[in-house]
């Protein structure tokens, strides 16, 4: 009899466990199940009165000021609310698998709580549940924060303290952490999957990957499990995702919003930062999270954050709003539905009149790309990879690389080397600052990758995150933007099309019209390090011009 490998006991152990922590009224029927495993595309589930009350309805589809608002006011329990909100997410995960932890009992005491205690200050975020990327520490004491690894699965001990960010959102009155979501095996992929807790699954398409490295947040986002997500990102984690689950979302500068506490598989990286932030079906919701938590003055509590409170009004005074629109990198050539969400942003600026737009010259991306690599491998890649191999886990071909890197002599390189690297990096961020003051641009639209929502496990095969990686190598700031969805009677192949390079002939040879067909398409909005207020400002901007546009396909 063969002998079942260390990592498969762990996890079905732990998938076991998770399965108990499903509430047994929300579990759904086979019959339940098997109607939405046929379905292509489920993100109808929450306006569904099959599985969802009208009065659940109404709530789930509610934006957060307006939950807030209810709550507030007393229209709306917190503990209905909250309850609401824990049924969409057990819904959305049972058909997506986007879920890890499921801290229930302590969510529902939290909002129990606020309801019962009358003098009980009503924070900006009154009322409102949270869901946290599986690095987030939450009562460490009882669930694990396991990145997907089989190593991690256990809640750790000595417990770590909660981090910084939980309990600064309970502070503002919110329920954080309903539940943890779903990230690629060490959050080093954009593939949502690992060996612990398995893939999860795109509601726009059984066949699309719904990205990483916050995965399970896009997913329950889109479907509607919480009003309001946190990811984190290092290279598009926040914002790949969001796209690809047509959601809004933010990644920040670093120090704008609390990160110590976050468990990680580069700790201690800094040239480079990791960042967290909002990811909702609503601009105004993630307005509202930025403005509570920059507010709530994390600088007192997290030694990284700087003293900068939250500044409306960003936007030019006395001139036109001026707005550079990057199309191609000219390393990567994007698919036709992402050319064509930038194409529909670009005609919507230019049609307002109230806009001066002008091409963007991409600065010296693919040397930028390629530092990124030798940056978050300066160690030698051994981190993730004895995590990896230390339960006999399988590589996924999407980590291929960062295995070679870890058996490949010479790689952990000195601390001579790697200030080499960052002395290379501010050269670099230099220059870009003087080109990007020289086109006197107030923010730049760009894709935010080659493909609206890849193929399920094709990334390996052209694995191009340069559209992302670009601004965290210079800290700028990113937003997501809804646009479209892939469309295979517009968006059709350019048969004639020379590729510049052997991942970009990859990408282009991938395309496919039917397979991505019904993918979102969206963009993202870049602007200026710290300018986190004014890159909002250009986003609602552009999203005006955008709603109600017939090219602009609704999203759920």
């Amino acid at each position: 009899m063969a002998t079942v490998p260390p990592y498969q006991q762990i996890s079905q152990q732990k998938l076991k466990e998770r399965d108990a922590q499903i509430p047994t009224e929300y579990l759904l029927t086979s019959g339940q199940l098997s109607q939405l495993n046929s379905q292509h595309n489920i993100t109808h589930l929450p306006r569904s009165e099959e599985f969802f009350t009208p009065a659940e309805i109404t709530i789930i589809n509610s934006s957060a000021p307006t939950i807030v608002a209810k709550t507030s006011a007393g229209e709306w329990s917190v503990q209905e609310v909250t309850e609401a909100f824990i049924k969409a997410a057990m819904i959305a995960h049972q058909a997506t698998n986007c879920l890890t932890e499921i801290p229930i009992p302590e969510a529902r005491a939290l909002a129990k709580s606020l309801d019962t205690t009358p003098t009980a200050p009503r924070g900006p975020l009154y009322g409102l549940p949270i869901s946290l990327k599986d690095c987030f520490n939450i009562y460490p004491s009882v669930y694990s924060t396991s990145l997907g690894l089989t190593a991690w699965s256990a809640a750790q001990s000595p417990a770590p303290p909660e981090s910084i960010l939980v309990t600064l959102l309970r502070d503002l009155g919110a329920i954080p952490g309903h539940v943890k979501t779903n990230v690629p095996t060490g959050m080093m992929m954009i593939e949502g999957q690992n060996r612990l807790w398995g893939q999860t699954l795109s509601p726009f398409s059984k066949v699309l990957s719904p990205g990483g490295s916050s995965t399970g947040e896009g997913v329950l986002g889109a479907l509607r499990g919480a009003p309001i997500g946190v990811g984190t990102d290092l290279g598009g984690s926040i914002r790949v995702p969001a796209s690809w689950g047509g959601l809004y979302s933010l990644k920040p500068s670093s120090g704008r919003f609390p990160v110590m506490g976050a468990r990680g598989g580069l700790s201690g990286q800094r040239a480079i930062s990791m960042v967290n932030g909002p990811i909702a079906a609503e601009l105004e919701s993630v307005r509202m999270y930025c403005k509570a938590v920059v507010g709530a003055e994390p600088w007192r509590y997290d030694p990284g954050c700087v003293p900068i409170p939250w500044r409306e009004g960003q936007m030019p005074v006395g001139r036109k709003l001026r707005i550079g629109v990057l199309r191609n990198d000219g390393v990567v050539r994007c698919q036709p539905p992402v050319e064509r969400a930038v194409d529909i942003v670009r005609k919507a600026l230019e049609d307002s009149g109230e806009v001066e737009v002008v091409g963007w010259e991409p600065f010296k991306h693919a040397e930028i790309t390629t530092l990124v690599g030798r940056i978050i491998t300066a160690d030698g890649g051994h981190n993730v990879p004895g995590l990896i191999n230390a339960t006999q886990e399988p590589w996924y071909d999407s980590m291929l690389p960062y295995k070679a890197v870890s058996t490949s002599p010479d790689t952990d390189i000195p601390t001579s080397a790697m200030w080499e690297l960052q002395h290379l990096q501010s050269t670099l961020q230099k220059e870009h600052l003087d080109h990007w003051r020289a086109s006197g641009v107030d923010a730049v639209i760009a894709p935010v990758a080659p493909w609206a929502a890849v193929r399920r496990g094709a990334s390996a095969k052209m694995p191009y995150m340069g559209y992302t990686f670009v601004w965290n190598f210079h800290d700028y700031v990113a937003a997501t933007l809804p646009v479209t969805l892939a469309d295979r009677s517009v968006d059709l192949r350019d048969e004639g099309y020379v590729p510049l390079n052997e991942i970009d002939r990859a990408v282009w040879e991938d395309y496919e019209p039917d397979v991505y067909h019904g993918g979102p398409a969206g963009v993202q909005v870049i602007g200026g390090r710290l300018e986190e207020e004014k890159c909002l400002e250009v986003v609602e901007f552009v999203d005006s011009l955008l709603r109600g546009k017939a090219y602009v396909l609704a999203f759920c």
